[in-house]
């Protein structure tokens, strides 16, 4: 005689797969997460390294190309000296669209990716677009495992040694795995040079 499974057989098989899925995903999910982040941070460690040896050619960080610094300033890296091959380092890899992270109507720009951002500071410690400026100092920022982007990041780190709120307002929008693997926080990497105004929040973030 042909012996089948039960219902009872079945439905155990079922609930013990459901089981394992639901241990199983958000593991593979956090490891994801993980993965991105370490992903990130190599991008934006790759494109520190690129400013640093512009600033020995040049003996300042890029200016930006236009008042929108924080997503121009890479095209100055790729060309017409090549100090990265590409600009692929400088997508963000959580995968945000830039329609939800940009402050421009530019519909070409709402298409893009989101990317590292690139935030340049003058001698006085003091976050600036301008043109003419010579940038001593800057901060790449990542959008981080919520893929969102802070507002006004330059200008609080700017503030950040001489203003408790600032301070404390920028230290909560830095991501924290401690926090949850998928937490809040933008992701920063900080220049080697002056970073006037910026010490308190450096110090804490790259300890």
């Amino acid at each position: 005689m042909t012996r089948a499974f039960t219902l009872i057989e079945l439905l155990i098989v079922i609930a013990i797969i459901a089981i394992l899925a639901l241990i199983a995903v958000p593991n593979f999910l956090e490891a994801q997460t993980r993965a991105r982040t370490v992903r990130a941070q190599a991008d934006m460690r790759t494109v520190g390294e690129a400013l640093e040896v512009y600033r020995l050619d040049a003996g300042a960080y890029p200016p930006p190309l236009t008042n929108q610094g924080w997503f121009f300033a890479r095209t100055r890296l790729t060309t017409p000296q090549a100090y990265l091959t590409s600009e692929a380092p400088f997508v963000d890899p959580f995968g945000a669209p830039m329609s939800d992270n940009i402050e421009t109507g530019n519909f070409v720009l709402r298409r893009t990716p989101a990317l590292i951002r690139y935030y340049a500071f003058n001698p006085l410690g003091l976050n600036t677009n301008a043109l003419e400026d010579p940038l001593a100092f800057f901060v790449l920022a990542g959008n981080g495992p919520d893929k969102e982007r802070y507002p006004h990041v330059g200008a609080r780190i700017s503030l950040s040694d001489h203003d408790a709120g600032d301070f404390s307002d920028i230290l909560n929008q830095v991501y924290q795995p401690t926090n949850g693997t998928i937490s809040a926080g933008e992701l920063l990497r900080f220049g080697v040079g002056s970073a006037s105004g910026a010490e308190r929040i450096r110090a804490l973030v790259s300890r």
